[in-house]
């Protein structure tokens, strides 16, 4: 059998081996058998490599500089680490990331990220100074950090990285925050996405990167984290043509709005419209998704059902020269946003998908869903709804997700939603697809998306389509957010100013 491969041409041997690439087991076995198929089958068994436990990171160094061509090899590092990374798997990991030279995907989450781990004692003091040992050969990667680093000697490193993902902490604190060299991992010369979590992105994030920096950013997205207006902007001054843009402004962890002190974070675009949208305009030639996650803001749902005329005032900030953006989506409303892109004089011309999360029915349609009407006969579609159609004339998908409708089984085929229907009708004759979804269950697990974690997927219960509304026999009745709040809460909604 030896015989038969050692006669083989090297290119047609290579594809045998590149069929193994999925059976690590099968490309160990066959490094063993001889020095030629050990030089075939190690590029396939380094390409992609996943860090757990520290002592990974200690066998791993050792390979690498017991052959410095496997860390050639590899292309992406998922280091997923657990609280045994102490001090010396650290440093390990740090020189994996050296020796990997041509490394293009690169994926860091720290032991104490998240869930309440932060608060261990090995997450302060020790943690702090092995994030940034950690974070050290991301900085130097950029030339601009030359002038504020000591001590560095060799290559620069991760000239070839073009995906970052940072799932971090701080010191005994749950965010970790982004300034002084840290902020020269938006000046990556190569990133094309980045993914930031869990931070704070206070007003002098950027301040050591010079002015008229450029960078080939595509995509970038800020999760979970503190962000003040002064840092958007000046983060979204870097990329020559970001495509994607993902701002979740910190919703879970309300004593970390603090810190450092005296910034102003989060709600950008409510409290600032003018500076938010000046920010956005920095890309309003490239932008082609825009995913904002603001924090709950109050009397949201009465402007729903108050909403006026498709009409803004002339001071508004404007849309319309975001002539790339086709996708936007609100995991929670933005009561700004959504009036720019239901006002003719302020939405984007070819916008062809809006998703608005966490509606209340009742906020929409004027009742509670127990409440609608036994026929279409009457049903009056809101007026968010034909405000869409009449500012958005590329429209193609509406999809609108509830907190909940209470709605089980078969209930939506022996009694259908009127209010739904009219308003799918409506949007058919324009030529829009509505999608009316609810959440499968309440789920505890909350941005960031870790390791081992997965997002439950909404139950889809209507389309305007020939089927309609979707048998989803599966669904368990589980109360509504607003039976949850107390009678308190209720007789505050009587207050409420009407926007």
């Amino acid at each position: 059998m030896a015989a038969m491969f050692d006669v083989l041409p090297e290119e047609l041997t290579l594809s045998i081996v590149e069929h193994l690439e999925a059976d690590l087991q099968a490309l160990r076995n066959l490094a063993l058998t001889c020095k030629r198929f050990q030089a075939l089958s190690e590029p396939l068994l380094y390409d992609s490599l996943f860090l757990r436990h520290g002592h990974h990171s200690a066998s791993l160094r050792r390979a690498l500089q017991a052959r410095p061509s496997r860390g050639v090899a590899i292309r992406s590092i998922n280091a997923r680490l657990l609280p045994d990374a102490n001090h010396i798997a650290i440093d390990n990991i740090d020189q994996v990331i050296r020796h990997a030279t041509r490394l293009k995907e690169y994926i860091l989450e720290s032991p104490y990220c998240n869930g309440g781990r932060w608060r261990l004692a090995a997450a302060k003091a020790p943690w702090a100074s092995s994030m940034s040992k950690l974070l050290l050969a991301i900085v130097e990667a950029t030339e601009l950090s030359a002038d504020h680093l000591h001590n560095t000697t060799g290559p620069r490193p991760l000239q070839q990285l073009t995906n970052l993902t940072l799932h971090l902490n701080g010191e005994g604190r749950e965010f970790w925050t982004v300034h002084g060299i840290y902020g020269f991992i938006f000046a990556h010369p190569n990133l094309k996405t980045l993914h930031l979590s869990s931070a704070n992105l206070p007003r002098d994030t950027t301040e050591l990167i010079p002015h008229g920096t450029k960078t080939p950013l595509r995509h970038l997205t800020l999760d979970e984290c503190n962000i003040t207006m002064e840092a958007l902007s000046s983060v979204l001054a870097l990329p020559l043509e970001l495509q994607y843009l993902y701002i979740g402004e910190n919703e879970h962890s309300p004593d970390e709005v603090h810190f450092p002190a005296a910034q102003a974070y989060n709600h950008l675009c409510e409290k600032q419209p003018q500076a938010f949208f000046a920010a956005l305009a920095q890309q309003q030639h490239s932008l082609q998704t825009l995913v904002y996650n603001t924090v709950d803001i109050p009397n949201w749902f009465s402007y729903l059902v108050h909403l006026g005329p498709s009409t803004a005032a002339l001071a508004d900030p404007t849309l319309k020269d975001f002539s790339q953006l086709r996708v936007v989506r609100m995991p929670h409303p933005s009561k700004t946003l959504v009036r720019l892109l239901t006002s003719d004089l302020t939405a984007p011309p070819g916008l062809s998908t809006l998703s608005i999360e966490w509606l209340g029915y009742e906020q929409l349609f004027g009742h509670d869903a127990d409440e609608r009407p036994i026929s279409i006969t009457g049903v009056r579609v809101p007026t968010i709804i034909q405000n869409a159609v009449s500012a958005m004339p590329q429209l193609a998908q509406l999809q609108l997700t509830f907190d909940c409708i209470e709605y089980y089984g078969p209930d939506l085929e022996d009694r259908p939603d009127w209010n739904i229907v009219a308003a799918g009708d409506f949007l058919a004759r324009h030529g829009v697809t509505l999608r009316i979804l609810q959440p499968n269950e309440r789920s505890s697990i909350v941005r960031p998306i870790l390791y081992g974690e997965e997002e439950t997927e909404d139950f889809l219960l209507y389309v305007n389509d020939d089927v309609g509304f979707r048998h989803v026999s599966e669904m368990s009745e589980w109360s509504s957010f607003e039976d949850s709040q107390s009678d308190d809460d209720d007789d505050d909604d009587d207050d409420e100013e009407v926007l």
